[in-house]
């Protein structure tokens, strides 16, 4: 949980830096913040994002996680050559530290 946990926050720190920066093609005029859920083209993202979102946790996710530990879904883009996949101690214990600054 905590590295799922962190995983969310360390999302959520690049999002909030990057707000004020750039926005998604058709939400340039929804307001910052709570406020997004209240106007028509926000709220309908917010929950199409929440269908997703959803969607990828409860099928995909899972299905790859499977008889692995918790949070170890290897490296799909086989971008670092280690003997797991790369997803060692080293980079769960990176991950973590990083999640726990986040959060």
């Amino acid at each position: 949980a905590e590295l799922k946990h962190g995983r969310v926050a360390m999302m959520a720190i690049i999002g909030f830096l990057g707000q004020p920066s750039w926005r998604f093609p058709g939400f340039e005029g929804v307001p910052d913040g709570v406020g997004a859920l209240t106007e028509a083209p926000g709220s309908t993202g917010f929950a199409c994002l929440f269908l997703l979102v959803g969607f990828f946790e409860l099928r995909i996710l899972a299905d790859l996680e499977e008889g692995n530990e918790p949070g170890n879904f290897g490296d799909p883009f086989k971008m670092v050559k280690t003997q797991s996949g790369g997803y060692d101690e080293y980079w769960r214990n990176f991950e973590l530290n990083n999640g726990r600054l986040a959060m």
